[in-house]
């Protein structure tokens, strides 16, 4: 009601229905944001499970489309968890606390300032985690497996310790 009237008091009928209408959201993009993170937690289940059935069978490098569908599955996460909190937000407008604190009083006491220095300091150490994980990963992938010193590769030559195993 604070949206349409300083006291609540003395709204009017016309306003309090306005309020009333304006408390129920849409239903269209939850529909449709729910739906497609559910489309994408069933698609990377079937992803999972093929490869699952594949590594059984031991056909995992027969199946290029399944190599394929596992990249460009990659993204469906992040969607998937997109969309899930648009449905968690959206979902509960106009309530920051349901039925006790509408989202059009629920103010921080924050500045633009302590917000813009706290994010940025996220961002930073994120983007460290980042840059720190893909130098790990470029340089082990660049050492491939044979780094490991088991002798299963075909061009490795065995160890003294792998041939007195043997």
């Amino acid at each position: 009601m604070k949206r349409y009237t300083q006291n609540v008091t003395d709204a009017t009928e016309t306003q309090i229905q306005q309020a009333t209408k304006d408390s129920i959201p849409r239903v269209a993009p939850l529909y449709f944001a729910f739906r497609i993170m559910v489309a994408c937690g069933v698609l990377m289940l079937l992803i999972i499970g093929l490869s699952f059935w594949s590594v059984i069978r031991n056909r995992v490098g027969q199946r290029k489309w399944l190599h394929r569908a596992a990249l460009y599955g990659l993204p469906l996460p992040w969607i998937a968890i997109e969309a899930g909190w648009f449905v968690a937000e959206y979902g509960r407008q106009p309530w920051a606390i349901g039925e006790v604190l509408p989202t059009a009083v629920a103010n921080s006491s924050l500045t633009a300032g302590d917000i813009l220095f706290s994010m940025g300091l996220i961002c930073g150490l994120y983007t460290l985690f980042l840059v720190a994980e893909m130098y790990l990963m470029f340089k082990f992938a660049r050492l491939g497996p044979s780094s490991l010193k088991t002798g299963r590769y075909h061009f490795e030559q065995p160890t003294a310790a792998v041939q007195e195993a043997r």
